[in-house]
């Protein structure tokens, strides 16, 4: 099965994702060998995109340098737990809805310290704080349709979740 063949946990895949999703997980995860890879998420309760997260990142660090920094103070201990300890875990403990630009400002500066490969965010929003770190491909997944996502086009790849995704953005 899928799942065991990248180490990933039984059903996150089979029960959440279509067939579209394997094969640019696949390719995805072929193109990133040997790279820093810095994932990016605004929040990381227990829930749908953020249990494919954390199989993502700790596929990924077997055979590369990956990060998982996460802008606001809500987490799931839990799913935290989870993340294998080679994978860098960095949290900005900013409150949700804040208007505070700090985190977005230490993300500019962490990004110029790790000089990432890949930044890949699971909120495509998270592209303004990276859009001008010109050294590092961006890439992001959309999880759910009906969302206007007008600034697609500053990221060099974009993944859709599932066929149902890719034609809603279409």
């Amino acid at each position: 099965p899928f799942h065991k063949q990248f180490g990933l946990r039984e059903g996150i895949v089979e029960e959440t994702l279509d067939g579209a999703y394997k094969s640019w997980f696949c390719q995805f995860v072929l193109e990133l060998s040997i790279m820093t890879i810095v994932h990016l998420i605004f929040s990381l309760p227990n829930a749908g995109k953020e249990n494919l997260l954390v199989d993502l990142v700790n596929m990924q660090s077997k055979s590369n340098t990956v990060w998982l920094w996460i802008v606001n103070d809500l987490y799931d201990d839990n799913l935290i737990s989870e993340i294998e300890p080679r994978v860098g875990i960095r949290m900005f403990g900013r409150r949700r809805h804040s208007k505070s630009i700090r985190p977005f400002v230490q993300i500019i500066r962490f990004l110029k310290e790790v000089k990432p490969d890949v930044v890949h965010t699971h909120d495509s929003w998270l592209i303004y704080p990276i859009v001008f770190y010109a050294k590092a491909k961006k890439c992001t997944t959309i999880h759910d349709i009906g969302l206007f996502e007008s600034h697609l086009y500053l990221y060099n790849k974009v993944f859709a979740i599932s066929n149902a995704v890719k034609s809603d953005l279409i």
